[in-house]
C-alpha cells in the first residue's frame, strides 16, 4: 500500500504513482478522473454503485491465505511511506508488517488502549505519525475514526 492524497502536487503524485508502479489503486469517484494515466492500473471507485453492491455482499469475515493470494510473513511489505524528498524527488521507503507489529507490541505496556478507545484519525497519510491511526485500529485496540475529509489536514 502506498498512500496518496489529493492536495500532493500533481508532479510529485505522478512521480509517486510511476516509481511505486501499483497494480490497483483505490479513489472516489470525484477523485478517479484526476488520477494520472498509468498503464494497466486497475481503478477501484469505492462510491461506485456496482463496487458498493459487491461489497455488500461479501461475508465481512476476516481474510484468509486464500483470498490474499497466500500467507503474509512479517517481512512482507506492508505499506511505502514517500519521504518529503529534501533531495526533490520523494523517496519511497518500504515499511514491512514486523515493523509495524513491534511498535504497538513495544508499546503496550505504555498504554491502556482497549476495546472501548476511540482514536481520532487526524493526520495525513503523508505524515508517519499516521501509522497509529491506520494500523492501530486493525489490531483489537481501540476504534478509529476519521474526521472529515473537509477538516483532514492534506498537506504533509
Amino acid at each position: 500500500m502506498c498512500r496518496l492524497i489529493r492536495s500532493i502536487r500533481w508532479k510529485r503524485m505522478e512521480y509517486v504513482l510511476g516509481d511505486a508502479a501499483p497494480v490497483l489503486v483505490v479513489t472516489s469517484g470525484a477523485a478517479a478522473g484526476k488520477l494520472p494515466s498509468v498503464d494497466g492500473l486497475v481503478r477501484v471507485v469505492v462510491d461506485d454503485a456496482a463496487v458498493v453492491a459487491e461489497l455488500a455482499e461479501l461475508s465481512g469475515g476476516e481474510l484468509g491465505a486464500v483470498e490474499r493470494g497466500g500467507v503474509v510473513l512479517p517481512s512482507h511489505p506492508a505499506y511505502v511511506i514517500y519521504t518529503s524528498g529534501s533531495t526533490g524527488r520523494p523517496k519511497g521507503v518500504v515499511v514491512p508488517h514486523q515493523n509495524v507489529v513491534r511498535l504497538f507490541g513495544g508499546t503496550d505496556g505504555w498504554f491502556d488502549f482497549g476495546a472501548d478507545d476511540v482514536w481520532t484519525w487526524f493526520h495525513s497519510f503523508a505524515f508517519d505519525f499516521s501509522v497509529w491511526e491506520l494500523w492501530g485500529r486493525t489490531a483489537p485496540r481501540w476504534t478509529s475514526r476519521c474526521r472529515s475529509a473537509r477538516c483532514l489536514p492534506l498537506s504533509g
